[in-house]
């Protein structure tokens, strides 16, 4: 397979669990 795909995964992982933390401090900030 093409490496690209993998680091393209791995960057929306990445990205998703950035969204998934910033989400989650703010539910903490209430």
């Amino acid at each position: 397979m093409n490496p690209f795909i993998y680091v393209f995964g791995l960057l929306l992982t990445l990205d998703a669990l950035r969204e998934l933390a910033g989400a989650s401090s703010v539910i903490g900030l209430w």
